[in-house]
């Protein structure tokens, strides 16, 4: 007896300790999409300046020696590479957030037996959502 009741305690303690990691997982996910987000508009943002200021850059310098030409399109390349370098930031928040999604928190009505009877209760319950197709 005291081994089964033993056993339904270490059961119970991991069921509990899981039921913890799902309810953070979600608000995991949903931060780190946010991060990625934010780190993804800083590049577009970044790339986007060097790409204008390149651009002017070259457009005031129009006679000038070959250093002062390359300076321009060096600063227009180094945007269009940090502008270029958000897009894996972009896809990684969205899958982020989508995987977040798909987990859910909710009530699930289920028959249980009381004095021979079945009465519907609700119960905690982690529903996984699994796309079937695309």
């Amino acid at each position: 007896m005291k081994k089964i009741s033993s056993l339904i305690c270490c059961i119970l303690i991991c069921a509990f300790v899981s039921a913890q990691t799902q309810s953070n997982m979600k608000e995991y996910l949903l931060t780190k999409s946010k991060h990625h987000k934010t780190v993804a508009w800083v590049l577009v943002g970044a790339g986007s300046a060097a790409i204008i200021t390149g651009l002017i850059y070259n457009s005031s310098h129009k006679e000038g020696s070959f250093e002062q030409n390359f300076t321009g399109g060096f600063i227009i390349a180094s945007g269009l590479i940090c502008a270029g370098a958000s897009i894996p930031y972009f896809i990684s928040a969205n899958s982020k957030k989508k995987r977040a999604a798909s987990l859910a928190f909710g009530k699930q009505s289920i028959l249980t037996p009381v004095n021979n009877v079945f009465c519907l209760t609700t119960q905690p319950a982690v529903f996984l959502r699994i796309p079937i197709s695309r």
